[in-house]
């Protein structure tokens, strides 16, 4: 697997960022991402205009998944090269309901889009402004630790 995952970036030009593809093979690669005990927890169901749709089995794994959501940007977009996935909009899975896959959406719903691509975004530049210092850090864990508690912190004095 680790020598198909080198060659990611190369199949995501290859076929010029066609979502479809794209989506098959974040899905494919989605353990490597996040690891085996998140993705036991959340998958990637739907890459549509480079935001990645993912369910989690509840709302507790949503919740925490979306304080990582800038850490696991950042790792999908580093196994690619490029910015395959600019928002992550996580979702609870309801067992015996289909994945709701019509693009119409109601007001309520496009407006929390945009908050949740607002809030999104305002964390990916926290994180592209921390990873000089993270990258410092050699243990994985105290670095994903240290960029979730750096972020919060800063979120709380920008009143985010």
């Amino acid at each position: 697997m680790e020598e198909l995952l080198h060659i990611l970036p190369y199949v995501v030009r290859a076929v010029g960022r066609e979502e479809t593809i794209c989506e098959r093979v974040l899905q494919a690669a989605w353990s490597h991402i996040v690891g085996d005990f998140i993705a036991a927890h959340a998958r990637p169901v739907r890459l549509r205009k480079r935001c990645l749709t993912v369910l989690t089995t509840d709302h507790t794994w949503k919740a925490q998944l979306e304080r990582l959501s800038p850490d696991i940007l950042a790792r999908i977009n580093r196994l690619f090269d490029e910015d395959l996935v600019e928002a992550i909009e996580y979702r609870v899975e309801r067992k015996g309901h289909p994945v709701r896959t019509s693009r119409s959406r109601s007001e309520s719903s496009e407006s929390e889009a945009r908050s949740s691509r607002a809030r999104t975004h305002r964390r990916e530049r926290l994180l592209r402004e921390l990873m000089p210092f993270a990258e410092k850090i050699a243990d994985p864990d105290l670095r994903h630790a240290f960029l979730r508690a750096a972020i919060r912190c800063l979120e709380r004095r920008e009143g985010a």
